[in-house]
């Protein structure tokens, strides 16, 4: 028996940062940068992800814990962390709902999270191709086993484990924005769980089950429809920094410049808040100031935070769009990577591709995935 699973990664519209902080929202995309995952009946459970250069690994799931049978170098223990606790996590659903865990052997590959760059090197960038590889395996496992993954309770379960395992995975922070994303395609409107609730549930020794079938305090996901001409944009302007350092980081500054901190999360808060209803409205002129707003907040943020979110090359690409009556913005936690644009014009977005073009920027191609139904 073989199940394949191709699951999107993600782009940030608006809301970076703040998100991260409880009843704040964000409106996040799937982008159709998919990773792939392949799942064979086998003799044990086995992983395997070549594009990462790690060969097949084995291990063994003793009912609660799944354990490498060979030891591992500490780069093939990290490129394998994610994948570890995905199969961990949904292997305790099945065998806590009554289902003996079957062995299968696991290929995955985020050949498509890479960017092909002019002097032929290959850059891989930040569109959550972890975040979707947990949810392509997760969902993998479950449909192996028979249970429901597609209808919209399996789609939730699904959401919820891989949240789980990525949680744990990622030492108990980020917002999971980018699994919600992975889970569901198209564009969403996104409150984060309490984390503080979820870390809780696994110190009660709550199961696996329990957790998933439990109501999740202020989580909120809303489907929205993309705007009429709405286009994005994509630019790779450089490698991006580590997102779980400066995670950590923020949270220092948090403590430090409280005050000045949470008036840019309010901020943000409404202007995502204002972005929501113009988008249903198809409101172009809006939703480009809007975008506009949050650079602007984010930018102020990266000054607070001395972190450098907007990079040299991140400013340039958001000028060039705006002078262009477009907007352009980071995505995501910055510091470099894929910086986005959005315009309503064909006439602009050539503009805009071309002045990037000719300013060191590389264009992207990728676009917004379809809602997963």
């Amino acid at each position: 028996m073989t199940i394949r699973t191709d699951t999107p990664g993600k782009l940030m519209l608006c809301g970076e940062w703040a998100v991260l902080e409880m009843d704040v929202p964000c409106v996040v995309m799937a982008i159709d940068k998919k990773v792939s995952v392949k799942l064979d009946s086998a003799q044990t459970i086995s992983i395997h992800a070549p594009d990462l250069k790690v060969e097949k690994k084995e291990g063994t799931f003793d009912g609660h814990l799944f354990e490498w049978n060979t030891s591992l170098s500490d780069s093939e223990k990290e490129k394998l962390l994610i994948a570890k606790h995905a199969v961990e996590t949904a292997l305790k659903y099945v065998s806590q709902k009554g289902k003996t865990p079957l062995n299968f052997s696991i290929v995955t590959s985020s050949e498509d999270c890479v960017v092909n760059l002019p002097n032929k090197q290959v850059a891989k960038v930040g569109f959550g191709s972890s975040a979707a590889a947990c949810v392509g395996i997760v969902k993998a496992v479950l449909e192996f086993h028979g249970i429901d993954a597609k209808s919209p309770h399996g789609k939730e379960l699904v959401f919820k484990l891989a949240c789980m395992a990525h949680f744990e995975a990622q030492g108990k922070v980020g917002s999971s924005f980018d699994v919600a994303a992975s889970t569901y395609g198209g564009m969403l409107k996104y409150k984060r769980f309490d984390p503080t609730w979820l870390a809780a549930q696994s110190a009660a020794k709550k199961n696996t089950a329990q957790i998933a079938q439990a109501a999740w305090p202020s989580l909120q996901l809303e489907p929205l429809e993309v705007p009429k001409n709405f286009r994005l944009l994509l630019g790779y302007t450089g490698p991006d920094s580590s997102t779980k350092e400066m995670i950590r980081k923020m949270d220092q500054i948090k403590v430090e410049k409280k005050e000045e901190y949470w008036k840019i999360v309010h901020e943000i808060k409404k202007i995502v808040e204002a972005l929501v209803p113009a988008l249903k409205k198809n409101d172009s002129e809006k939703i480009l100031a809007l975008i506009q707003k949050n650079r602007a907040a984010l930018g102020r943020l990266s000054g607070l935070s001395e972190l450098n979110l907007e990079t040299p090359k991140l400013a340039l690409l958001s000028d060039i769009s705006e002078k262009n009556r477009g907007a352009g913005k980071l995505s995501g936690s910055g510091g470099g990577g894929v910086g986005i644009a959005v315009c309503f014009d064909p006439k602009i977005e050539e503009k805009i591709l071309l002045e990037w073009k000719q300013a060191g920027i590389e264009p992207v191609d990728a676009k917004i995935a379809k809602r997963i139904d």
